[in-house]
């Protein structure tokens, strides 16, 4: 099976958020609609959606339980002047927020071959944060905040030289395609830096660096792309 660490981040964020975010919506509408909340949810969803939600509850699910994330900004943009609109500050930025989280929930269920990319993954949960910031959430802010600030760049585990000598690293930014490189202190591109200038387009070499995990941290502080040679393969 491929590890995808970033992808698994982004899950736990989700299951955080879409958690909390059933809480804060069933909560809101009892306020406003009492033991009417079904059917009030009822009006804000399509057939598809409100069979998904029948569904659940079919399967013994709590009204909060029944709500899918894909569900919860048409039930918000719905009942947003009745109920939301204040919770809110009448902000429909928090809207537009949610609206990308589903979407990024959507995109971890249909992974490719590749991991997600560990900034997509950062801004992501960041956005999840901001949401549960705005709602009150702030245990699952800080637990979403926890998950970000651990994420670190989807590389493979370091592999020693094969006759077991110190290998050194350098870092090549490259600013207009937006990566960060990270090469072999032997590998070709790093030597033939001495040739001639290579920051012509304000590119930047970092290094050398005494082990792979620091350029390749050295790398993610860029807050680029962070990529391994194709050649040397790091």
């Amino acid at each position: 099976m491929r590890e995808r660490p970033n992808r698994d981040a982004l899950n736990r964020g989700v299951d955080i958020f879409r958690d909390a975010m059933r809480a804060f919506v069933v909560r809101k509408m009892r306020r406003v609609f009492g033991d009417e909340v079904e059917e009030a949810i009822r009006s804000s969803l399509n057939d598809a959606g409100w069979k998904a939600f029948q569904r659940h509850r079919r399967r013994g699910e709590e009204v909060e339980g029944a709500i899918d994330l894909n569900a919860i900004p048409h039930i918000i943009d719905h009942h947003w002047k009745g109920v939301f609109g204040s919770a809110f500050e009448h902000d429909r930025s928090s809207l537009n927020l949610i609206r990308v989280i589903v979407d990024a929930r959507n995109e971890s269920s249909h992974p490719g071959g590749k991991d997600l990319p560990v900034r997509y993954v950062e801004s992501r949960l960041t956005d999840f944060a901001e949401v549960l910031g705005r709602i009150g959430a702030e245990e699952e802010k800080r637990e979403v905040e926890r998950i970000r600030d651990n994420l670190q760049p989807g590389v493979p585990p370091r592999q020693p030289a094969p006759d077991g000598s110190a290998v050194g690293y350098a870092v090549y930014e490259e600013k207009i395609y937006n990566y960060a490189r990270v090469h072999k202190e032997a590998c070709t591109y790093w030597q033939g830096r001495k040739r001639g200038p290579i920051n012509v387009y304000e590119n930047e070499w970092h290094g050398p660096f005494g082990s792979r995990e620091e350029a390749f941290g050295r790398a993610g502080e860029t807050g680029r792309d962070v990529v391994g040679c194709k050649v040397c393969r790091p």
